[in-house]
């Protein structure tokens, strides 16, 4: 995932019925909120330094190949992950076995109790620009 965040891409994430567009170029984070795009706090290295600390600081980390897969026509190796902080994250991640970047990446986290979350993020890296930011 960390070569993943390096690179120019644009993301699609759903999640309980609602739609958020990401786009990370040259550097800078960009969500989409509404229809006005704005320049995310986080940087791409911010947010692979968070990353990096919620797995230092896991009580548990487990990692596991799957069958390989294709998605959207892309051959993909798979991963199941599960990550336990003060909550439970659990991953499918897909991999291009092309580029070895992310392809889709399925989220449930559970915060404790019976409250899950569940999103599905998909990853484009062709024709990656900036978006118009409205001052």
């Amino acid at each position: 995932m960390a070569k993943t965040l390096d690179a120019d891409h644009a993301t699609l994430t759903q999640s309980n019925g609602h739609t958020t567009n990401g786009i990370t170029a040259a550097g800078v984070n960009y969500l989409q909120m509404g229809n006005v795009w704005r320049v995310s706090p986080l940087s791409p290295r911010n947010n692979q330094a968070r990353s990096d600390e919620n797995l230092r600081n896991a009580k548990a980390y487990v990692c596991q190949s799957l069958p390989d897969g294709s998605i959207d026509g892309v051959p993909a190796a798979n991963y199941r992950t599960r990550t336990e902080t003060e909550g439970v994250v659990e991953s499918k991640i897909s991999i291009s076995k092309i580029s070895g970047l992310a392809v889709e990446v399925d989220n449930d986290l559970s915060a404790g109790g019976s409250s899950k979350t569940h999103y599905n993020t998909r990853y484009t890296y062709t024709g990656i620009r900036a978006p118009f930011i409205q001052k």
